[in-house]
């Protein structure tokens, strides 16, 4: 690692309010680019990247483990990207679920509707997963991408990506369980394949 970086790395790991400031004044230009070729809309790039610098600050004491620094700040706003892009083609299937639902008869309006807000909580609190949860999540279980071809892209190990996912999904049956319950109580609900796949794997 060249001794910049080390230093760099150093400062920011001791909180060093000069060098996190150097380290904005570097990256962030680039890195917003860099998004942009991504998500296509450049102030969506800002926000992807802001939180990039966010993040770094909050875990600073994870840096230690770091061997490039350019290289773990451009992976983590691709892998944000990623995560952002496979959100927003979930929300647009969900929206278009809606429009769907309102020119069927009251009574499949009513369940859709409820179908609805069940997967609004459901994103919601896959939004909230860290990211490297969210992302390898959302690869396996909403795009259909094995364990092997996750582990590869990530380049970590496969027992990784398992470990990942079932911590994802343990987190989301939690937090969504009662919620299912209430809705089920309620009103016998048509729970879609987005939801399906987070419950019954």
């Amino acid at each position: 690692m060249p001794e910049k970086d080390h230093n760099l790395i150093q400062g920011l790991i001791n909180g060093d309010e000069k060098s996190y400031r150097v380290l904005f004044d570097e990256y962030y230009s680039s890195l917003t680019v860099f998004a942009k070729k991504y998500v296509g809309d450049i102030d969506t790039a800002r926000g992807i990247t802001q939180d990039i610098f966010v993040k770094v600050y909050e875990s600073r004491h994870l840096l230690k483990t770091v061997k490039s620094l350019k290289g773990y700040l451009f992976t983590s706003v691709r892998n944000s990207c990623l995560n952002y892009i496979n959100l927003e083609k979930i929300h647009r299937q969900h929206e278009e679920r809606i429009k769907l639902s309102a020119t069927h008869p009251d009574v499949e309006f009513e369940h859709k509707l409820r179908e609805a807000e069940l997967e609004k909580l459901m994103l919601k609190a896959i939004s909230e997963l860290p990211d490297k949860c969210r992302f390898i999540l959302t690869k396996s279980k909403f795009e259909g991408m094995k364990n092997s071809e996750i582990a590869e892209e990530l380049k970590i190990s496969i027992r990784t990506v398992e470990t990942q996912i079932s911590k994802a999904l343990k987190r989301l049956r939690e937090e969504l369980v009662p919620i299912v319950k209430v809705f089920i109580i309620g009103m016998l609900v048509y729970v879609s394949d987005t939801v399906i796949k987070i419950f019954l794997s």
